[in-house]
């Protein structure tokens, strides 16, 4: 809904200007202000939809993962199913096939999952937001090696998923380090350094 907000006021301030503006307003700019006013409030829905995803994000750290099920070729299972089964730290990727971000993103977590380094300590997850069938798609049109789980899944609400890619970090017991803006591999290696350290 929010992002009809700036069409509606382009619809409201292309009709409604010239009739109490004109003769008050130069012409000049009486011409632009539908386009200024709507820029504007394109620019503050951004920037108040940027807060509640930092809002939701920050919510979730430290608190244990919240729970969705998850589908790839050997059936459905829930997150944290999935977690107790592979109890090491886990990145999650969430993307859909029409995103060109995704694509890079998806790469790299590839990458990452068959790089000796990380393959036999952390899970790697590349979850699609569309369907199973999407997710064998857009692993075969962008021939992804398999060395991330590459599955479906929708993810509860509590994620705060409003763009794409969206990548969540999790310690080896499914609580939430990060939500949304994780670098990697660097905040990766700060929680596998924070495992040594506990052990």
């Amino acid at each position: 809904m929010e992002q009809l907000a700036p069409l509606g006021v382009f619809f409201v301030a292309q009709n409604l200007c010239p009739k109490f503006l004109t003769g008050v307003v130069p012409d000049s700019i009486l011409n632009f202000l539908p386009l200024i006013l709507t820029a504007l409030t394109f620019f503050v829905m951004k920037k108040l939809s940027d807060a509640q995803t930092e809002a939701a994000s920050a919510a979730l750290l430290g608190k244990e993962a919240p729970d969705f099920e998850v589908e790839d070729e050997s059936g459905k299972q829930s997150l944290k199913a999935f977690l107790q089964k592979n109890k090491k730290p886990t990145v999650i990727d969430f993307y859909q096939n029409f995103c060109p971000a995704c694509v890079p993103a998806a790469k790299q977590i590839e990458e990452l999952a068959g790089s000796e380094k990380y393959k036999d300590k952390v899970n790697f997850m590349l979850v699609n937001l569309g369907s199973l069938d999407d997710a064998k798609k857009y692993a075969k049109e962008r021939e992804l090696p398999g060395n991330a789980w590459h599955g479906h899944g929708k993810p509860a609400a509590d994620y705060g998923l409003k763009y794409i890619p969206h990548k969540v970090l999790l310690d080896a017991d499914g609580k939430v380090v990060k939500n949304f803006s994780v670098k990697l591999p660097s905040d990766l290696d700060d929680v596998l350094e924070g495992s040594k350290k506990d052990s």
